[in-house]
């Protein structure tokens, strides 16, 4: 059939106009009314953070002049405002109208400070942090929250204690001093000593150093600076420690100087440095002491594929090995393997699958494929031609030969990189990793979307291709305003400024603060709603070195410029005097040190303590320097038999506590009796002796007996014993000289013999009677040595009376001549009264009168009395 073209009809009557003036002329009209709605309306106000409508609305579009009333959310001080559309279609601005509410300043921690981030305002954050040494309990930030119809703390103020650390590790053959026993703050300072020997005698040396002191690495957890020394033999080494290495020469707990000492590691390890080392001065191995370090065995083989470095043993840990599989199959998983820290490898070990002639239909035009249903490597394919064509069926041996397959140059991002490299020829199974960079000197961070990594692999028909679209990298976080800035302790502000909100690209100008080096800059608010930083701008002034005390030293923490504090310490055995730390601090316009620097004073303990029954060998001029060590000794006394034994430890050490005064490290021994103590001889008597019972030594029990030499007479008990403290019981004995007397009234006895008061040990005395009186008993009589006589003392008797009626008669006639007597003084001494009354009555002037009155030795003595009318006198009676 053949192809037929028709003719179009056309329209009678006169041409229209064109359709471009007609429509020309529609859209300027279109535009016009547009414009005039545009420019009378106000889109729907943006929500305001600090204000709400008193009134909701969905409207979106308000005429000008419309004015929306807002009142402010809880938070702000209580008001309600307006907006209005301006003329030029935009709300007037409704910033500053809301004023927050404020919390007050919380407490600041004791040993700690507070930062305040602005104001303590609503929505305000304040931030803790404790000084040196001491860890936060409680929470770091506290926030200005909303509580009710105020504005509250959301949380109280943290707290700072000190930081502790256990107790120090202790050590063989020494300890350690410290001012305190059950406490350790840090920094505590604690110095080790090894035991002395016998007299002071160096057994052991310190090896380390001498002294740790409680500090901590993550301000919470007091930990100590170092592991404690040791104390060993010297020129001896402790066998040296090696984590899975194994000594291989004879095990001791000492090697001698010079010993060697052989090492090989355990299996799964391999040695990294010397294989023996040798002992050296100061428990020191050398040259080094190797390590083990963990190896992976050879990778895991897979079948149809080979790994790189086939013919290694071992592998370190980070040893990388790749994979790749033979012709005709495809590699699934990882192309690599890393030996790991741990001795394994990782990820799981790839696999080879065999590759699919898939593709073979497209090189079969006007054929279909009868069998077999999959077309794997060495499949036999039976096929058929289609109609018309010739009609053959055939089968062959699929036989195909595939190259090395790479992949092109992995996709470059914007704002981000990867991996791989520029060359091109990235091997089958390559992985490839993508990274965004990052710009912290512009404040901006980009997020990595999509897959972080893509794999070299082949399509249909071989081809390298990546397995994935390359990710890419968008900034982070939306665009608009940064928050007020935070103040800097360096700079300030040229321009206050209440504004909260600064839209991105603004600049603000500060200047530096005194105590820095004067200078200009400003801050940027960045695409990622960060300001620029001013971190460095500000170089702070320097106080210049610090002067060292003279036996001490200076610690600088960070630097020696404004703001810094050094810290001063003495060496040991000596004190600080003044302050342990100065900072740098503005004067006027310049900086300088607050304090001077301290000294070091020389540290001296007391005299040491004295003990009963023993001695130390120090003196007793006090000022002991510090690290002087006082030994103790017990005294002996062989010649009393008392022996003592040292209880406690018999050297202290001069030391000093936490205030730098010289203390003494421990509470001095003391000396106790070994057994039953001896007694020394015993006492001597004056006059006398102790009877010779026992040999020397007297122990406890034993009992001595004195006697008097003669002519003295032992008074008080006869013996003393030996006690268990080693002294003699009290002895109160005495001997006393032997004296005989004679009765004071001796009748009858001659008046003319020789007679004495008092007669001594052995003295003899005769009597003779007077005449009239007979001789009782025997003449003679001697003094014996117990004071009295023998034979004893004769008597003279009267020869007409006996001494009893002599007696008898005596007490008779006395008591007669006695009632005499009384009874005439009575009657004398009534007549005279009588008398004396009578004259008075007759006679007023006063007369002398003489009496007689009466002595005991029978004479009479006048006496004159005075008498008048007022009073009288009487006699007494003597």
């Amino acid at each position: 059939m053949g192809a037929s073209s028709r003719r179009s009809r056309q329209a009678l009557g006169p041409p229209a106009p064109p359709l471009s003036c007609w429509g020309g002329a529609l859209l300027a009209v279109l535009v016009l009314i547009a414009l005039q709605d545009a420019w009378g309306k106000c889109k729907a106000p943006e929500q305001l953070p600090f204000a709400k409508p008193a009134n909701p609305t969905d409207e979106y579009e308000f005429p000008i002049g419309t004015s929306l009333k807002y009142e402010c959310r809880p938070g702000y001080q209580k008001r309600v405002f307006s907006i209005t559309c301006l003329p030029n279609s935009v709300w007037s601005s409704a910033e500053n109208i809301c004023k927050r509410k404020s919390c007050g300043t919380p407490a600041e921690p004791l040993n700690g400070k507070m930062i305040v981030n602005g104001d303590t305002q609503f929505g305000s954050t304040v931030h803790y942090a404790c000084n040196e040494g001491y860890r936060l309990i409680g929470k770091t930030s506290i926030a200005c929250v909303i509580s009710d119809n105020t504005v509250v703390w959301d949380n109280d103020p943290p707290i700072c204690e000190t930081i502790p650390c256990a107790p120090p590790p202790a050590i063989a053959n020494g300890k350690f001093f410290s001012s305190g026993r059950e406490s350790f703050p840090y920094g505590t300072v604690v110095t080790y000593r090894c035991h002395p020997g016998p007299r002071g005698k160096k057994l052991f040396e310190l090896v380390g150093s001498s002294s740790i002191y409680c500090t901590s690495k993550d301000n919470h957890v007091g930990i100590w600076s170092g592991p404690p020394p040791r104390c060993i033999i010297p020129d001896k080494c402790t066998p040296p420690d090696i984590e899975h290495a194994i000594r291989v020469s004879e095990n001791k707990t000492l090697f001698s100087l010079h010993e060697i000492v052989r090492f090989t590691c355990e299996p799964g390890f391999v040695l990294k440095g010397p294989s023996s080392v040798q002992c050296q001065a100061q428990n020191k191995w050398g040259p080094e002491l190797p390590s083990c370090s963990r190896v992976c065995q050879p990778p895991p083989e897979i079948l149809h594929g080979k790994h790189t470095a086939g013919n290694e043993a071992n592998f370190s840990p980070g040893q990388e090995v790749f994979y790749r599989c033979e012709p005709g199959y495809d590699l699934r998983g990882a192309a690599s393997l890393r030996c790991s820290p741990q001795g394994d490898w990782s990820p799981a070990a790839p696999r080879c699958t065999v590759k699919s002639c898939a593709d073979f239909l497209e090189q079969l035009p006007n054929g279909r494929v009868l069998f077999p249903p999959n077309f794997q490597l060495g499949a036999k394919v039976s096929f058929v031609c289609e109609e018309g064509n010739v009609n053959v069926v055939m089968q062959l041996t699929a036989l195909v030969f595939f190259p090395e397959i790479f992949c092109p140059n992995p996709p470059s991002i914007l704002n981000g990189h990867h991996t791989g490299t520029s060359q091109g020829d990235i091997p089958y199974g390559k992985e490839i990793t993508y990274t965004c960079d990052h710009h912290p000197d512009r404040g901006m961070t980009f997020n990595l979307i999509g897959e972080s990594t893509i794999l070299c692999t082949s399509d249909g028909q071989g081809n390298g291709i990546w397995s994935g679209p390359v990710p890419r990298c968008e900034l982070a976080g939306p665009a608009g305003y940064c928050k007020a800035p935070e103040e800097f302790p360096f700079a300030k502000p040229t321009s206050l400024t209440d504004e909260s909100e600064f839209p991105i690209g603004t600049s603000l100008n500060y200047e530096c603060s005194p105590g820095y080096f004067e200078d200009m800059f400003s801050i940027t608010c960045l695409e990622n709603l960060v300001w620029s930083s001013a971190e460095g701008i500000c170089r702070r002034k320097s106080c210049g070195a610090p002067p060292e005390p003279f036996n001490g030293m200076v610690h600088i923490n960070t630097d020696t410029q404004f703001g810094s504090t050094i810290h001063y310490s003495c060496n040991e055995g000596y004190r600080l005097i003044g302050s342990a730390s100065a900072a740098c601090l503005l004067l006027g316009s310049t900086v300088t040190w607050d304090k001077e620097a301290p000294t070091c004073e020389e540290i001296f303990c007391p005299n040491p303590p004295s003990i009963l029954n023993g001695h130390h060998t120090g003196t007793s001029q006090g000022d002991i320097p510090y690290g002087k060590e006082i030994t103790y000794t017990c005294d002996h006394h062989p010649d009393r038999g008392m022996t003592f034994n040292l209880i406690g430890e018999s050297t202290i050490l001069c030391t000093s506590d936490g205030q730098g005064n010289g203390v003494w490290s421990g509470p001095a021994p003391r000396c106790e009796l070994a057994g039953p103590a001896g007694c020394p001889h015993p006492p001597k008597i004056h006059n006398g002796h102790y009877i010779e019972g026992h040999a020397s030594p007297y122990l406890p029990g034993m009992i001595v007996n004195y006697t008097c030499d003669p002519g003295y007479l032992l008074v008080g008990r006869a013996f003393i014993f030996c006690t268990y403290q080693g002294t003699w019981s009290q002895s109160d004995h005495y001997c006393k000289e032997v004296t005989c007397i004679l009765p004071e009234s001796m009748n009858g006895i001659r008046k003319d013999l020789d007679m004495r008061k008092v007669y001594r040990y052995g003295d003899n005395i005769t009597f003779e009677c007077e005449d009239g009186y007979t001789l009782k008993g025997s003449p003679q009589s001697q003094c014996q040595a117990d004071d009295t006589w023998n034979p004893p003392l004769a008597i003279c008797t009267s020869s007409q009376w006996s001494c009893k009626k002599c007696t008898s008669s005596a007490l008779i006639v006395g008591i007669f001549f006695g009632m005499i007597f009384f009874l005439s003084f009575i009657i004398g001494s009534w007549w005279i009264i009588v008398k004396h009354k009578k004259s008075n009555n007759t006679d007023e002037k006063p007369r002398e009168t003489t009496h007689l009155h009466p002595q005991e030795d029978g004479h009479v003595k006048p006496q004159t009395l005075q008498t008048n009318q007022d009073n009288s006198r009487y006699l007494s009676k003597y």
